[in-house]
């Protein structure tokens, strides 16, 4: 008897919990709740149109004054620097030597000239007229100490029998 005592006990309890969980559940999903009768309606925003500032109006891309605004120049904005050549800057910059090997008339006999004297390890190059074509002038250089611009002399006039002279490097 104590068994079905205790198991009474317990089956009471149990319902009882799930009573107390379930039935305000129910009771709530049935309760009806009643609104507010009036609505609060916010204040219309500032028109701000008054306090903004006019844009300019931007004419059509397909006008003549767009075309020519995109195309002429504005000479009233252009920068002028002065030039500085290399003879005003005097002492400032570094002395150089080249050594002046030959001048010809065709790229192509400068080129095959430079390319034979960079295969001996030299660092030559070519300087084309800028105005016209030719005379293309093939130098070695440029060499700040003017003991190695005499050695490179040196072994041009005795290995290939070039005459040469030294220049100063004018970039």
């Amino acid at each position: 008897m104590k068994k079905s005592k205790r198991k009474l006990g317990f089956k009471l309890v149990f319902l009882l919990a799930i009573g107390v969980i379930l039935l305000p559940a129910l009771w709530e999903r049935f309760q009806l709740e009643q609104t507010q009768g009036s609505l609060v309606i916010p204040p219309p925003p500032l028109d701000y149109r008054d306090l903004a500032r006019d844009i300019p109006i931007i004419p059509s891309p397909d006008s003549e004054d767009y075309f020519n605004s995109l195309y002429l120049l504005d000479e009233s904005r252009v920068v002028e620097s002065d030039e500085v050549s290399i003879d005003d800057l005097g002492d400032q910059l570094p002395r150089a030597w080249v050594v002046y090997v030959e001048e010809f008339r065709e790229a192509a006999d400068a080129h095959a000239l430079e390319q034979l004297l960079r295969e001996r390890d030299l660092n030559a190059f070519v300087t084309p007229n800028r105005n016209a074509p030719g005379p293309y002038r093939v130098m070695i250089g440029p060499m700040i100490v003017f003991e190695r611009v005499v050695e490179v002399r040196n072994v041009l006039s005795t290995d290939l029998g070039l005459a040469t002279s030294i220049m100063k490097f004018k970039p």
